[in-house]
């Protein structure tokens, strides 16, 4: 089911296990790439050992014919019944992401969840436990309920919600977490012009994803990748690194700690 403002969802998605999604995904180098989306399993208790029991089938998609890296939403691994403190679930991403790496040499890239309050050390966890990338941000969850009736719009009680709702979120945690690691940190959340990509890139971001506006326009993607030299040559960048992060050497040290 999906309830939509404007260009924002509120999706509620039966996720399975395992995810296996195979398409393309425009980086700012223009290069087509096939991932595979891995979503841990929601049902894990936070006393599970989760190196030992985790079921993450990483390795057994490494000779899958095209695919060139892997994904895995952490998002998905917080069940709703579950508020984890940071220190359990830095403790996770950790666990996680160091068990897909031992069982895969394909590029790894840990996709954090949004809702924390310590972006900092979920970032360096995954860094730490061998993600090639980290991904920012995941859908925020949220809730529509019925004025009439009182109850939730949604068969589960909740969605998560994504579009440009939620992109100034996503570049303040991408802002952050790309202080935090040395891998490149991808950034998506609400990206429905090539200006949003680019304030993104200026944040800390090396590449980004689009994802809810290709519901309304499924070329964005492409039209980003189009329009993006000429927006970045207008504004005096003479490549993508000498953007990358340029809003960490603009903004004043304390207003931006």
């Amino acid at each position: 089911m999906l309830v939509g403002g404007g260009f924002n969802t509120l999706p509620v998605i039966g996720l399975a296990e395992l995810a296996l999604a195979r398409g393309r995904s425009v980086t700012f180098a223009v290069e087509a790439h096939t991932a595979a989306w891995l979503l841990p399993s929601r049902l894990l208790p936070p006393q599970v050992e989760y190196r030992g029991r985790f079921r993450l089938p990483a390795g057994e998609l490494d000779e899958l014919p095209g695919l060139r890296g892997l994904e895995i939403n952490l998002a998905s691994a917080e069940p709703l019944e579950h508020e984890y403190p940071e220190m359990v679930r830095t403790a996770r991403v950790e666990a996680i992401v160091s068990a897909a790496r031992t069982r895969t040499g394909l590029p790894l890239l840990a996709e954090l969840p949004p809702q924390t309050s310590d972006v900092h050390s979920l970032a360096r966890a995954a860094e730490l436990a061998g993600a090639d990338a980290i991904v920012l941000v995941d859908a925020l969850r949220g809730m529509k309920i019925d004025t009439w009736t009182g109850r939730p719009v949604l068969g589960g009680g909740w969605g998560g919600l994504s579009g440009p709702a939620i992109h100034p979120i996503a570049v303040w945690l991408v802002y952050q977490a790309s202080k935090a690691v040395t891998v490149p940190v991808i950034g998506m959340g609400g990206i429905s012009s090539t200006e949003d990509a680019l304030e993104f890139i200026l944040a800390g971001a090396t590449a980004v994803e689009v994802g809810t506006t290709t519901f309304v326009e499924p070329r964005t993607a492409m039209t980003i990748a189009d329009e993006l030299p000429g927006m970045m040559v207008a504004r005096g960048y003479t490549s993508l690194a000498s953007a990358v992060s340029r809003s960490h050497q603009a903004a004043s040290p304390d207003a931006m700690a």
